[in-house]
């Protein structure tokens, strides 16, 4: 029950963030640069909730980053379709990869904590 609680507020919170990280901060107008400081900024976030995830639901690991980085990488792709641009592309691995990094390194770290507290 933990579990599909987990993945039911991972999956809901990654909906969140790519509406209005992910989505946002490619459709919105604005200079280049803003729109890489809010690109790094939501890598950030995702890794952070990523490796929250990771230390506290110990089962799925880095599949965490997975549930929290699919919706945004959808809604990503959904966009891509109207406006093809290949950096896209690299923005949805880097979103995945970063989440399951940042999951795996919460699971890891809980891991050697409990390891030590023995």
């Amino acid at each position: 029950m933990k579990n599909v609680l987990g993945i039911t507020m991972a999956i809901a919170l990654g909906i969140l963030i790519g509406f209005f990280g992910v989505f946002n901060s490619v459709f919105s107008d604005g200079p280049l640069n803003e729109r890489l400081v809010a690109i790094g900024i939501i890598l950030v976030i995702y890794a952070i909730f990523s490796a929250l995830w990771g230390f506290i639901f110990l089962k799925y690991s880095w599949q965490w980053g997975l549930f929290l980085s699919l919706p945004g990488a959808f809604f990503l792709l959904i966009f891509t379709l109207t406006e093809l641009n290949p950096y896209f592309f690299l923005y949805i691995i880097l979103l995945i990869g970063i989440s399951c990094w940042g999951a795996y390194a919460g699971g890891a770290v809980r891991k050697h904590r409990d390891k030590t507290n023995i």
